[in-house]
């Protein structure tokens, strides 16, 4: 979980890519910008006229860029990677769900009680909270 505070993440990881031989092995963690939570927040956002602003809690000021499978894919690629693996983490964060629990969010409880049920629909689904990224170098 650092790339995403970077805020020239691209020459960051060119310099890394100068220091594997070939066949290294760059691996990494990161948010997926396409979690279907994050687009929830936003959407509830939007539908109360950012009166219930909860998008902050999926959407970090410290992170600067946030990825998902197909621009990662890309940016490693054009990067000289010839394969990137992109695994799906299949739960939400845990600073959501104690930040939720604490009573301090607005519809805390309501939240707090369908966190089970959208996780179990979340699992269905392809985007889920983190990317874990295996690219291998040419």
């Amino acid at each position: 979980d650092v790339i995403e505070h970077l805020i020239e993440p691209v020459s960051a990881v060119r310099q890394l890519v100068g220091a594997l031989k070939s066949g290294g092995k760059f691996v990494f963690e990161t948010p997926n910008e396409k979690f279907i939570l994050r687009k929830v927040a936003l959407l509830i956002e939007k539908l109360t006229g950012y009166r219930l602003r909860i998008g902050k809690y999926f959407y970090y000021v410290e992170h600067k860029t946030y990825f998902n499978p197909d621009n990662i894919r890309r940016m490693l690629g054009d990067m000289g990677f010839s394969k990137v693996d992109v695994y799906q983490d299949k739960s939400i964060a845990s600073r959501e769900q104690k930040i939720f629990r604490s009573g301090k969010f607005p519809l805390a409880g309501l939240i707090t009680a369908i966190i089970p049920l959208v996780l179990k629909l979340s699992s269905l689904l392809p985007n889920q909270n983190k990317m874990v990224v295996i690219a291998t170098k040419d």
